[in-house]
């Protein structure tokens, strides 16, 4: 990934012109660069290991080590090992990073140190990408069309997984554990843990990309985006492994999605995320209970009641907690809109009509 965003809020890019960039984006409508570090290779990745301090894998075959906060335009130190282009680094503890590269080796580096603690070798071509697992466990894929999960602490590799007909661009495991892989064939694959068989099994493949699935970025526990040499960003929902919104507006490849965090406030953001939270949970409940005809009608007349907090606004959010579709919302704002008019112009009539008798 050559655009990452930094435990300061900044972002760090990376690209072929052989520079990296520090964007301050905190607040600011213009963004510009604040810092430019000119490497001697294409950039093909940044891990941010600590605070401030940046790896950078590039194309001459090094890690290099960057301290953001130092006015040295020389890096703190080349971490040397492989034979080819560096496409990939992890970090895999407080101590330790893994690297992946051309040579079809990955190696686990002890990063104060400065040293190789291990080197995996069983790819038959390029390894393109790499991740950390939650069990510890690290995955990678390749040019030669598979998926590798290798056990770090007993160096060896547990289980290769079959099933890609391109080379394997991007995997990614998502919250509830499933991996997700991309590919030049253009498909997406689903793999899953068998506890019984202690392996992993292909479950599912998608096909709504025209060409190759470049990368990957979870968004939260619902969706996780996939972005594509087709020039677009797509949105799955990971329940139904439907894809729910393809972005369009790239005039040429996505190479790279990443989902951006905000810094909420500790009292206010925790709050709103609480109320969120609690209308979702409330809001499965109603769907369970009374059906989408019943969430409609509750909606209608929760906009048509005229009273403090109702109407459309609060409707809307409501709609929007509750996972409505556009159209089934539109039409019951505006319904409720309509019931409260006629039920305020009731309401005045009859009040005007009682002035009228008294003053008669």
């Amino acid at each position: 990934m050559t655009l990452i965003q930094l435990k300061s809020g900044k972002l760090a890019s990376g690209s072929y012109d052989n520079t990296i960039r520090i964007w301050d984006i905190n607040g600011k409508t213009k963004i510009n660069s604040e810092k430019t570090i000119n490497e001697t290779g294409h950039i093909l990745f940044l891990l941010e290991f600590e605070k401030n301090k940046i790896l950078s894998g590039t194309s001459d075959n090094a890690i290099n080590l960057w301290n953001l906060d130092s006015e040295c335009e020389v890096s703190e130190y080349n971490f040397k090992g492989h034979l080819l282009w560096v496409n990939c680094l992890v970090k895999l503890d407080d101590k330790r990073f893994a690297s992946a590269s051309n040579d079809g080796s990955i190696i686990i580096w002890d990063y104060y140190n400065r040293i190789i603690l291990s080197t995996f070798e069983g790819h038959e071509d390029c390894v393109l990408t790499l991740i950390l697992l939650k069990s510890g466990k690290i995955c990678s894929g390749s040019a030669d069309e598979t998926i590798k999960i290798w056990d770090i602490e007993n160096n060896y590799c547990i289980q290769t997984l079959i099933g890609h007909e391109k080379w394997v661009k991007c995997v990614l495991e998502l919250d509830n554990g499933i991996i997700v892989s991309g590919s030049d064939d253009k498909s997406i694959k689903l793999w899953t843990y068998d506890t019984e068989d202690n392996e992993y099994k292909l479950f599912k493949t998608l096909l709504e990309h025209t060409l190759s699935v470049r990368s990957f970025c979870q968004i939260d526990e619902k969706y996780f985006a996939s972005g594509s040499f087709d020039c677009s960003i797509k949105i799955w929902d990971i329940n139904s492994w439907n894809c729910i919104q393809t972005l369009k507006g790239h005039e040429s490849i996505v190479i790279g999605v990443i989902c951006l965090k905000s810094k909420d406030k500790k009292i206010i953001g925790g709050f709103f995320t609480w109320c969120l939270e609690k209308g979702e949970k409330g809001g499965k409940k109603l769907m369970d209970t009374a059906g989408r005809t019943g969430v409609f009608i509750a909606l209608l007349i929760f906009v048509g009641i005229p009273l403090p907090g109702t109407g459309a606004w609060t409707g809307t959010l409501a709609a929007s907690i509750l996972d409505m579709d556009f159209k089934s919302s539109i039409l019951a704002v505006i319904c409720g809109v309509a019931l409260a008019g006629i039920i305020i112009g009731v309401l005045c009539a009859l009040g005007l009509g009682a002035y009228i008798g008294v003053t008669a």
